[in-house]
């Protein structure tokens, strides 16, 4: 009984220690995509958008 119980601590501890580690790095690759897009959209926005225009016929 006492090995049950904790093991059904260690899950859910792991369980949080898991999602808050996950939230975390989601986050980053989140604000850093988000970055990293708007820095190409200022920097490169002309030629994206010829290359948009050349690729769907707009």
């Amino acid at each position: 009984m006492q090995c049950r119980w904790r093991i059904i601590v260690g899950l859910l501890v792991a369980r949080s220690w898991l999602q808050k580690t996950i939230s975390y790095f989601a986050y980053n690759i989140i604000l850093n995509g988000v970055r990293l897009i708007t820095f190409l959209w200022s920097n490169c926005y002309f030629s994206i958008y010829d290359m948009a225009s050349g690729y769907f016929h707009i």
